[in-house]
C-alpha cells in the first residue's frame, strides 16, 4: 500500500507545475464548493441566494489548482458566454482527497447530494487533468447513479505502465491490477456507456498520447483537439468547443447568446 501510494503521488506530482505544497493539504470534511449562479450573471454566490438554473455543471480542478482557479482563468466567463441553462459548482477536490481515498465519498456527500436536494434536473461533470481522472473514477465506481455527461480536459489517465500497451503493440497489458488503473474497465465498457463523454486534447501536452488512446474509445464527434500544452491556455481554447458539443447533445434549442432560461 505504501509503495502504491508513493507511485501515484510521484505520477501526479509530475502533472503539477509550480504547485508547491498544494498536495499536502488535508482532506477537509465537508469538501468545500463554490457556486457560480447563472441567474446572477455567474457571480460567486451563496447557495441560499441563487435562483437555481435548470441544471448544473460540477467542476473538478487539477492537482495544483485552487477552488477559485476556474473563475480566475476565465472558464466561468466562457460558460456564461455559452448561455447554457447551467449553474457552475466547483468542488475543492484537491489531491488530499485522492491521497486518503475519500474523494468519491466526499463528492457524493458534500457536492452531489446537496445539488440533488437543490432541485437541479441534470448534473454534468467537467474535470481538468487530475479532475478528469476523478470524474472517471466516480463514473466507474458509482453504477447506481451517474452524471449525465463527462467533459474531460486533457485528463490524467494513470501511470504510464497502465496504458503503455495502448501505445505500443509489443507491450502486453499489465498483469497487476489496481483500483486506480482505469484501463481494464475502459476497455470493457460499452460504447453506449461512453456516448456522452467528451474529451479535449492539447497536441503538445504531456498526456496527448494516452489522451489519443482514450479518445479512440469515444465517438469522433465528441473529441476536440487544440494546439498547446498541458496548461490553462489550452484549456481555455478547448472549453468553448466542448461546451458546444454538450449543447448539441443536451440543449439543442438553447440560443448561443442572450435570452432567458
Amino acid at each position: 500500500m505504501v509503495r502504491g501510494c508513493r507511485l501515484v503521488l510521484l505520477a501526479l506530482l509530475a502533472v503539477a507545475s509550480g504547485s508547491g505544497c498544494y498536495y499536502l493539504r488535508s482532506a477537509d470534511v465537508p469538501m468545500q464548493t463554490r457556486l457560480y449562479c447563472r441567474a446572477l450573471d455567474y457571480q460567486l454566490t451563496r447557495a441560499d441566494d441563487c435562483p437555481r438554473a435548470q441544471d448544473a455543471m460540477i467542476m473538478l480542478p487539477g492537482i495544483g489548482d485552487s477552488v477559485e482557479r476556474f473563475a480566475q482563468e476565465g472558464l466561468i466567463d466562457q460558460l456564461r458566454e455559452a448561455n447554457l441553462p447551467l449553474d457552475a459548482i466547483v468542488a475543492d477536490a484537491h489531491f488530499g482527497y485522492y491521497r486518503d481515498r475519500s474523494l468519491l465519498v466526499r463528492l457524493q456527500a458534500d457536492v452531489l447530494e446537496p445539488a440533488k436536494r437543490a432541485g437541479y434536473h441534470t448534473l454534468h461533470f467537467a474535470g481538468v487533468s487530475l479532475g478528469g481522472f476523478g470524474s472517471l473514477l466516480y463514473w466507474r465506481d458509482n453504477a447506481s447513479w451517474r452524471p449525465a455527461s463527462l467533459t474531460l480536459l486533457t485528463p490524467y489517465l494513470g501511470e504510464p505502465e497502465y496504458y503503455q500497451y495502448k501505445l505500443d503493440t509489443d507491450v502486453a497489458p499489465p498483469q497487476r491490477q489496481a483500483d486506480k488503473n482505469l484501463w481494464p474497465w475502459l476497455d470493457a465498457s460499452a460504447l453506449t456507456e461512453r456516448r456522452y463523454w467528451y474529451v479535449g486534447l492539447a497536441r503538445s501536452g504531456k498526456f496527448y498520447q494516452p489522451g489519443q488512446a482514450f479518445a479512440e474509445l469515444l465517438p469522433e464527434a465528441n473529441r476536440v483537439e487544440v494546439d498547446g500544452e498541458h496548461n490553462w491556455q489550452a484549456w481555455r481554447r478547448m472549453w468553448p468547443p466542448l461546451l458546444s458539443v454538450l449543447q448539441r447533445d443536451f440543449y439543442p434549442l438553447q440560443p448561443r447568446s442572450g435570452g432567458d432560461i
